[in-house]
């Protein structure tokens, strides 16, 4: 893979005559910077963001919330993008106690969510309101990305939400779970649409901040690293579109 910062028409030409199979981003694809493109698209198109609103290094950088970097991610994904996340390295080339930090926390939503994000496509509708689709379209497979509610059933209850999607018919064969979840979901279709309740029973693992970094005003009133209410990927499987969407 080559991601050039520039032009690049000799040096693409030059690199295709030495390795045919190789992959080049910036230069090929579109890649904006900071912004996602509105619609879908089956094109190959990487969005180019950082962890702070620069890309270099800064000494006090103000850095984005994880909860804000998932929900990028998982809009770049529905519409058909990859997502590049940008980090400013240290003078030394080491990575900042903030950046080490949302890295972590990605990388731990990714390990329960990821096959929600990795190798999908988008679906015949990109979102139902604040709910985000992407399909594996060789498995009917469709995940449908949903924000957390406090309180939904209590507030001694997990973590949970409630959505309808009009766009996705199922089969005898579906089974509605929550990734990384034993057990299913709460589901019913009628002509309405396809009705789901689910909650977030994962362990939450609770991860106490170094002294280092609670000295600094973003993590100050931050004592965990995993268990805030993230969106969690229910996945659906043995489905197809709903006829009346497409029309």
């Amino acid at each position: 893979m080559l991601w050039f910062d520039g032009q690049c028409d000799p040096l693409k030409k030059h690199s295709w005559r030495i390795k045919q199979d190789l992959f080049i981003g910036r230069g090929e694809i579109p890649t904006p910077e900071q912004e996602i493109p509105g619609q879908a698209s089956d094109f190959a198109w990487e969005s180019c963001m950082t962890t702070s609103w620069q890309w270099s290094y800064c000494a006090n950088p103000d850095i984005l919330d994880v909860e804000d970097i998932i929900k990028n991610l998982i809009r770049i994904r529905a519409r058909g993008g990859n997502m590049l996340l940008n980090i400013g390295p240290r003078p030394d080339g080491t990575i900042s106690p903030p950046d080490e930090a949302i890295l972590r926390e990605l990388g731990q939503w990714m390990s329960l969510f990821g096959e929600a994000i990795q190798g999908v496509r988008p679906w015949i509708k990109t979102n139902e309101g604040d709910v985000w689709l992407t399909t594996k379209r060789t498995e009917r497979t469709v995940y449908a990305l949903a924000d957390l509610e406090y309180g939904l059933d209590g507030i001694d209850a997990p973590l949970g939400c409630r959505f309808s999607l009009k766009s996705v018919s199922t089969s005898p064969e579906t089974i509605i779970t929550v990734l990384s979840q034993k057990g299913g979901v709460e589901w019913i279709e009628d002509e309405q649409g396809l009705h789901i309740t689910a909650a977030r029973k994962q362990t939450i693992q609770i991860v106490r901040l170094p002294e280092a970094l609670k000295s600094l005003p973003k993590f100050s009133n931050r004592s965990y690293s995993w268990g805030p209410a993230w969106p969690i990927a229910v996945k659906i499987t043995h489905v197809q579109p709903n006829p009346s969407t497409l029309e």
